[in-house]
């Protein structure tokens, strides 16, 4: 019985038509690519990054300059020549991978070893190819399913790569042990496409048409020249595959002429086909599939640093560093690149940890570098800022009049008791004993982690000050064997801050010496970054020595604990899941995180000035643990009374109060949105906008 042609409309409904029309075949064939296996970069796309990557190589060993687009150039005339001189022999118009390959290698003229490029450049485009593919929906069952029912299944490919290449394809899918036999143009030089490669296998494996099933995509190569044959076919024309491919295209069609779109075009790539990120996303999962793009592209910026300034360690700051640490070793394990960067250390410290350490003396000008911006201290929690034991402490405050150790020391920078007991000669003393104690313990622990008596580090962090790496840079910088500090943060504020003769920093989002008012909106809810990097592991507020190693103590907190298992967990799980997805076509980036980043500062400034009804739900039930200069919970919801505000007298000073109510709160934005005024966003930003 004949069935003609089959069109199947969705990839989820071949198994089902399958199962309707092999009941007389006993061989069913499969076309290979846009069938079984689809692409995360169009084919053209992976020749274009293969002589890109052919160009660097030759630039490295050679430091002989090439331009790639000629060389990609070179690659499509090629094939053209070598598909005409076949078809001039007899053939159809195809060619064999290896033949290309070496010629197209003689063109380039370079005094390099041909076979070793040769066996680069062939592995390389393999690889790559195989980071770009995917299996298509469902398919894997539908051959499950044919192979449980003892059918001959065979794949009839039009590729220029050979069979053993396809082979290889199909294995790294997982799919390779259900075909019994495979076909394709390149082994005979005939092609699907004028029906001579059905002919050949029809006669070499001795089939007659009537007793063959063939599926594919193209309604030429696959449907219509396999029914000139005689073949029954399905053809596939999945409309949601259709949308994929064409925004593939489009996306990378703007990618070429403009850097915004880079980025965009990342992200479509590792959407486009995810195999981790989940469909179904509460708030606080998608608030992690938003941050974790960045958070990846500030690790490969470090790691494009690392190889700029030659550093000998990356050290990740706890404990938003923890992130990053855990991504720059899955990039680093995953491909293998142990030998290409630094190794990598995961530092337990805090701005509480580092102060103690980094004080020259117990005075004024010491104490204000933290108190010019927490103000409000008491002798309780300043010595508590400070990791000094408050007992010891008390009864020098109390000589001097300082009875109330938890009352709000006003004026510190005038308060003669205050000043009395700053100076007060023996509180002094016992201050070197402890701060001598903290920095010979710290100093151990950083030798302890290996950073001492090297020549260049990273400390990596979230941001915003640097005010960790100013402590330490700060405690150490007399040290012959300390080494030089590049700080690299999300963010940067410079200020008041200053860092010493062997340190520097770096903002790769947003830098505030560069007065760029749009990278700089980051700085207006710059504890989204924090709270979704935050590990659960507690504060560090010290260390102390056991069986002869230094261990960091920690402190944690029940509102942290709460808030990571409601919320952040899930935060957490889409950054991993992100991440998963990424490491797929990680091998196929080839564009600078400088490059990339414009599309990604353009989505968190959407998140900070224009947040959804349900972003600004979500984020006003978050809370975060302040455990250095304030001692408290931060809630992020409006704080004050608009109405109160609004009656008040004089009422002609009314907007100008609540202008200025707005602005202190943590999250301007979110409460503007939360007003329900129409444009009231659009408005601020305007206006803000118009400032700077």
């Amino acid at each position: 019985m004949s069935l003609g042609t089959v069109r199947v409309s969705d990839f989820n409904e071949l198994e089902k038509n399958i199962v309707y029309s092999m009941k007389q075949k006993d061989v069913i064939g499969f076309d290979i690519f846009d069938t079984i296996i689809r692409r995360r970069l169009e084919p053209e796309v992976i020749k274009d990054l293969v002589a890109k990557y052919a160009v660097d190589l030759i630039y490295k060993e050679t430091k002989q300059k090439l331009d790639w687009e000629l060389i990609r150039k070179k690659r499509f005339d090629l094939e053209v020549t070598l598909g005409t001189r076949n078809e001039a022999l007899g053939f159809d118009h195809e060619f064999i991978y290896e033949d290309f390959l070496n010629e197209w290698i003689d063109s380039f003229n370079v005094s390099l070893d041909k076979k070793m490029l040769f066996d680069i450049l062939y592995e390389k485009e393999i690889q790559l190819e195989m980071s770009s593919q995917a299996l298509t929906p469902n398919i894997k069952n539908v051959l499950k399913r044919l192979h449980d029912e003892n059918k001959t299944i065979i794949f009839i490919s039009d590729m220029y790569f050979s069979i053993e290449v396809i082979w290889r394809f199909l294995d790294n899918l997982g799919v390779s042990q259900f075909f019994h036999k495979g076909f394709c143009s390149s082994q005979t030089l005939t092609k699907k496409m004028t029906g001579k490669l059905f002919e050949f296998v029809m006669k070499t494996e001795s089939i007659k048409p009537n007793e063959m099933l063939f599926v594919g995509d193209n309604v030429y190569s696959d449907a219509k020249m396999a029914s000139s044959k005689g073949i029954d076919v399905i053809h596939i024309s999945d409309k949601s595959e259709k949308k994929r491919r064409t925004g593939l295209n489009l996306h990378h069609w703007a990618a070429n002429r403009n850097d915004f779109w880079k980025g965009k075009y990342l992200e479509y790539v590792v959407k486009n086909i995810s195999e981790h990120i989940k469909e179904e996303q509460n708030p606080n999962y998608r608030l992690g599939l938003l941050v974790s793009p960045i958070l990846i592209l500030f690790v490969l910026y470090i790691m494009e640093q690392s190889k700029k300034n030659d550093l000998n360690r990356i050290v990740f700051l706890a404990r938003e560093g923890k992130v990053f640490y855990d991504i720059y070793n899955k990039i680093i394990t995953t491909f293998k690149l142990e030998n290409q960067y630094p190794p990598a250390t995961y530092l337990y410290v805090s701005r509480k940890s580092t102060f103690l350490p980094s004080m020259k003396e117990f005075s004024w000008k010491e104490i204000e570098r933290f108190m010019v911006q927490y103000s409000k201290q008491s002798i309780n929690s300043l010595l508590s800022n400070l990791s000094l034991p408050n007992e010891i402490y008390h009864k020098y405050a109390l000589e001097v009049g300082l009875g109330n150790f938890d009352e709000i020391i006003e004026n510190p920078k005038e308060n003669e008791k205050f000043l009395n007991f700053i100076n007060h000669e023996d509180v002094r003393a016992l201050f070197i004993k402890h701060r001598d104690e903290a920095k010979n313990n710290f100093k151990e622990y950083i030798k302890q982690e290996g950073i001492w008596g090297l020549d260049k580090v990273a400390f990596v962090d979230i941001g915003w000050k640097g005010t960790i790496q100013d402590n330490i840079t700060r405690t150490f910088e007399e040290d012959d064997d300390f080494p030089y500090v590049y700080g690299y943060y999300v963010g940067l504020i410079t200020g008041h801050n200053e860092w010493g003769k062997k340190s520097d920093k770096f903002g790769f989002f947003a830098d505030s010496r560069e007065n760029n008012h749009i990278n700089n909106v980051i700085f207006k809810n710059g504890s989204i970054f924090e709270m979704c990097t935050t590990p659960n592991h507690g504060t560090t507020i010290g260390y102390y020595r056991e069986n002869g190693k230094i261990h960091p103590k920690l402190k944690s907190f029940e509102v942290e604990k709460e808030n990571f298992n409601k919320h952040f967990a899930d935060v957490f799980q889409a950054i991993d899941d992100y991440l998963q997805d990424f490491l797929t076509v990680y091998p196929l980036l080839q564009d600078q995180t400088q490059q990339l980043k414009f599309y990604f500062i353009d989505q968190i400034r959407r998140y900070i000035l224009y947040p959804s009804k349900q972003e600004v739900k979500s984020f006003f039930e978050y809370s975060h643990v302040e455990s250095f200069g304030v001692f408290e919970v931060t809630t992020f919801n409006f704080k004050g009374n608009l109405l109160k505000e609004l009656f008040k007298r004089p009422i002609s000073k009314a907007p100008y109060r609540i202008k200025e109510i707005i602005r202190k709160q943590m999250w301007p934005e979110a409460i503007l949105r939360n007003l329900k005024i129409p444009f009231l966003n659009f408005l601020a930003d305007l206006n803000s906008t118009r400032k700077q």
